[in-house]
């Protein structure tokens, strides 16, 4: 796999879009992102339901799974428009 070929990750919202691009030199169960409201995170959340440390994105291999860390669940809609509720787990994107 060569760098254009490499795993890669976009994440929008209705302000802007951040792209997490992971390496090939990182290590499983690596964090790759950080989200929430908290200033410290890569991806900060502004919705009065985020957490200070709301979830992280860590690549394994060549996936990305979203972890859930919150109060109150994540909602991920997929390309293909299907939304997915996490709470306290894992999703595989």
């Amino acid at each position: 796999m060569d760098a254009h070929d490499a795993p890669r990750l976009v994440l929008e919202d209705e302000r802007r879009a951040v792209a997490a691009i992971a390496p090939d030199n990182v290590e499983n169960h690596k964090v790759c992102l950080t989200l929430g409201s908290h200033e410290s995170n890569q991806f900060v959340a502004t919705g009065a339901y985020a957490s200070r440390f709301h979830a992280r994105i860590e690549r394994h291999h060549n996936d990305f799974y979203l972890v859930d860390e919150s109060t109150n669940g994540t909602y991920v809609q997929t390309e293909d428009e299907t939304v997915h509720r996490v709470h306290r787990d894992r999703l595989r994107f």
